[in-house]
């Protein structure tokens, strides 16, 4: 995973908290990074994380079809997940699981406890859902200081 990332995901969650939605531009942003990291893998590298990226899209299609997932998270995660080396997808998913759990305990709390004027971010003003975008941000960076995330791309 490249550091040219992490801005990225503060954004996701920023947006997600506030406004329970993942902008299509944040998901291109992320395509576009990858693509300038495209250059440095080889096919063996590339084909398993399009693999990995295509499969988690279609599951996700499903999920939001069945109205599980919002369409920003169905969209977000796969292209976070290209930058994930297959090395390092179960380390990855480990720090998203961890990263959920996290923003489950941290918006019920939040949700339970915001003064009225917090109720002007969308995440506290809707009882149900929960902002993934703030997960994918967590599970970023954690993942990012697992692996000591190199400087460039």
């Amino acid at each position: 995973m490249t550091a040219l990332l992490l801005p990225l995901l503060a954004v996701v969650a920023y947006f997600d908290l506030r406004y329970m939605r993942i902008p299509d531009r944040l998901t291109l942003a992320a395509l576009a990074l990858f693509l300038l990291l495209l250059p440095t893998l080889s096919l063996p590298e590339l084909a398993p994380r399009l693999l990995v990226a295509g499969t988690v899209l279609a599951i996700g299609i499903v999920a939001f079809a069945l109205g599980l997932f919002g369409g920003g998270d169905v969209k977000f995660l796969p292209a976070l997940l290209l930058f994930v080396p297959p090395a390092q997808l179960a380390l990855f998913s480990l720090c998203l699981s961890g990263s959920i759990l996290l923003a489950i305990a941290s918006v019920t709390l939040l949700r339970s406890r915001a003064p009225a004027q917090a109720a002007q971010w969308a995440f506290v003003a809707r009882p149900r859902g929960l902002p993934l975008g703030l997960s994918f941000a967590l599970a970023g960076f954690a993942f990012a200081a697992v692996t000591r995330v190199r400087l460039g791309l």
